[in-house]
């Protein structure tokens, strides 16, 4: 039978070097990133024989063309880091189509687990998409609209009642101090100028004097209450949102970058709060003041309290005008600032990649690109932003100017008295303040409808509460034909079945895309089933607290995080209370003691974020021993040896087994060497698991 299909790449051994390429590349991932240039194989140079029974692998076709659009999420093409390459590989783990008249293998099913043969996948559903509060879509709602959208936000006011009261007292209190210093003034005007009476002089001085002291001690007490319950609010809402990062559906945190995260967190939530404390209270304060003003310049002088009314509603109403743009630059702002955030975190992140690929200068000009946007941006809503406060306050300055016009022509006709018109004065100026505040107040509205959007979209509100009830039982993980499908994507999962029990040690091969990464979230709960069931110790992983979880499932991956702290502190990540002689323990065990005297500090040294001053193979080494320190019940290894050489990885899995022989074992893998030692061996491909023994290699795994 001859083999169908184009030109075949042929990979060479690992750690040979072709023309153009590199020591150590390793598979098909590694001949494209890292430019390794291939062989081309005429395809009537291969054969395949014509074995009975022999399961798909390098020399034959595993499975027919895709159909188009049956893709999933998982990264397509390239095998991880460490695999060994095959003798030759087919155009991928795709093949090119069974051999006419082979019959193909039955999916492999666990005899424990009791599950069903496949079947067919429901039609995908979508996720529905996250509703916005009404009001906060780009140009709609108002006031209204932004007070609707406050209502998931109330609850943080909650238990502050005492506080909040005692706010608003301490600022009606100021109000009505500053509301009768005008009547002092008009006091000593009618005592002096009309009256001729000196004797008042005093105590108008004495009242003056007394009023700012008690003003001064009220506004202490109002900025010391008020950081109080700014303070609790803003620490709150940060902490909601950030158990929400934390505990929230991982494929709808997936739709947001890190930095547009980090800067809901630094820009909006500030932003809601100080709508929710500074703004409404305000708003409160400064409407009854500008009631009890209005009503005392009416009483004062009708004529001139009516053109006065005037100018304020002229004045709002240019406010009103600069709604649009205020809102629409703040929200430009928030993104752009969003954008240089992410491309920090991540640059920085990546520090490693940006030396060896030497792209200094495309990053540094980027970085200059995305601040000169944020620059242009802030710059130009400062002038809009500078326009739309002072507009009105224009408007308001040339009414108080047309007041002191009408008042001097009043005085001059003897239709009302000095007194009187300085009081009026000082009232007018009173009430411009309160005016300008509630200006104030729209234009914080106007951004906050922006925040209040953009917070909306990570808290989700429609997403029930997940329940923490049940306890696990023994230690063993099980899948009961279980179904995965990605948003918008073709099934990764298709009625995959597996059972691994305590003291069992089962490895999963698969190529990249076959859907491990899935698995792998599906038992810690990170991801829900489209169909079927997924338990561990019995229980659903979305029934479990955290706690429970934690000390039941434990991971060691490929890429393990490392705090910027000391080497004790990563090992007791998690499990900060174990002895100092455990933590030595589980080092040995993972073969990372030695290297970690050797470090200039011992486990003092701070290794730095994400570990950069370590080997990747030191990293995994001391991400192993702090799963080993944590001892779950159940160890999910992904990857955890990929950067090991076979003796160092075969080394450390002779010390789990050894040192763990009742813990159930799940291996994820790309390779066979140092996997000689587990009680089954499977394959995961086409969605779901088959029997792989070494000699019989499968889903492109080379012995």
């Amino acid at each position: 039978m001859r083999v169908r299909g184009g030109p075949v790449r042929h990979h060479p051994p690992s750690g040979a070097v072709l023309p153009g390429g590199r020591a150590g590349d390793r598979g098909r991932g590694a001949g494209r990133a890292g430019g390794v240039r291939v062989l081309e194989v005429d395809p009537q140079q291969l054969r395949v024989p014509d074995e009975p029974g022999l399961p798909p692998g390098p020399l034959r076709p595993v499975r027919p063309a895709p159909v188009p659009g049956d893709r999933d999420r998982e990264p397509q093409g390239g095998g991880a880091r460490g695999l060994p390459s095959p003798k030759a590989r087919l155009g991928g783990t795709g093949g090119a189509g069974r051999s006419p008249g082979r019959r193909r293998r039955r999916a492999y099913r666990d005899p424990g687990s009791g599950g069903r043969p496949p079947r067919r996948a429901k039609p995908l559903r979508r996720r529905p998409p996250v509703l916005l509060p009404p009001g906060l879509g780009p140009g709609g709602g108002g006031g209204g609209g932004v007070l609707r959208a406050l209502a998931p936000f109330w609850e943080h006011l909650r238990g502050k009642a005492g506080s909040l009261a005692l706010l608003f007292l301490l600022g009606l209190l100021g109000s009505g101090i500053s509301l009768s210093t005008p009547l002092v003034g008009k006091a000593f005007v009618d005592a002096v100028a009309e009256r001729r009476d000196f004797s008042v002089v005093p105590w108008v001085a004495a009242a003056l004097a007394g009023l700012a002291v008690l003003d001064l001690a009220l506004g202490l007490a109002l900025r010391l209450v008020h950081a109080q319950v700014s303070a609790r609010v803003l620490v709150e809402i940060r902490q909601r949102l950030f158990d929400r990062c934390l505990d929230g559906p991982l494929e709808h945190l997936e739709r947001f970058r890190h930095g547009d995260l980090m800067s809901r967190f630094g820009g909006d939530v500030p932003q809601i709060q100080a709508l929710l404390v500074d703004g409404l209270l305000g708003g409160v304060r400064n409407l009854l003041f500008l009631a009890v003003a209005a009503g005392i310049l009416v009483r004062l002088q009708p004529a001139l309290a009516a053109w006065s009314f005037a100018g304020v509603a002229v004045a709002l109403g240019a406010a009103a005008a600069f709604r649009g743009p205020v809102e629409a630059m703040a929200r430009a702002i928030r993104q752009a600032m969003a954008d240089l955030s992410h491309f920090l975190s991540e640059r920085l992140s990546g520090l490693r990649l940006v030396r060896f690929h030497a792209t200094q200068p495309e990053e540094r000009a980027e970085f200059d690109r995305l601040n000169r946007v944020l620059v242009g941006r802030v710059l130009r809503f400062q002038g809009v932003d500078a326009a739309a406060g002072g507009v009105p306050g224009l408007v308001l300055t040339w009414g108080l100017a047309w007041i002191y016009l009408l008042g001097g022509r009043l005085l001059e006709a003897g239709d009302i008295g000095l007194g009187t018109f300085v009081a009026f004065v000082l009232y007018q100026g009173r009430l411009y303040g309160p005016a300008q505040g509630l200006l104030g107040l729209v234009r914080t509205l106007q951004e906050a409808r922006v925040s209040l959007g953009r917070v909306a979209e990570v808290l989700d509100r429609n997403e029930g509460p997940r329940p923490r009830a049940r306890k696990p039982g023994e230690a063993e993980i099980r899948f009961e034909d279980v179904w995965f499908s990605y948003p918008g994507k073709a099934p990764v999962l298709r009625g995959l079945h597996l059972r691994v029990a305590a003291g069992e040690k089962v490895a999963v091969f698969g190529g990249s895309g076959a859907g491990k990464s899935t698995l792998v979230q599906l038992a810690f709960g990170l991801r829900r089933p489209t169909r079927g069931r997924v338990e561990v110790g019995g229980v659903n992983p979305w029934d479990l607290s955290s706690e429970d979880l934690r000390r039941f499932l434990g991971y060691a991956g490929a890429e393990p995080f490392l705090l910027h702290a000391t080497v004790e502190e990563n090992l007791r990540y998690g499990n900060p209370d174990v002895s100092d002689e455990a933590v030595l323990a589980a080092a040995r065990l993972a073969l990372a003691h030695e290297f970690i005297l050797s470090l200039p500090e011992g486990y003092r040294t701070v290794i730095g974020g994400r570990g950069l001053a370590l080997s990747d193979g030191q990293r995994q080494r001391i991400g192993l021993a702090r799963l080993i320190l944590r001892a779950p019940r159940v160890f999910v290894l992904d990857e955890a040896f990929c950067a090991l050489d076979p003796a160092t990885e075969a080394r450390i899995v002779e010390n789990l087994w050894r040192s763990f022989p009742d813990r159930a074992f799940l291996v994820i893998a790309h390779r066979w060497s140092g996997c000689r030692t587990f009680d089954r061996r499977l394959a995961l491909r086409d969605g779901t698991l088959w029997p792989a023994e070494p000699g019989c290699p499968a889903a492109g795994l080379a012995p």
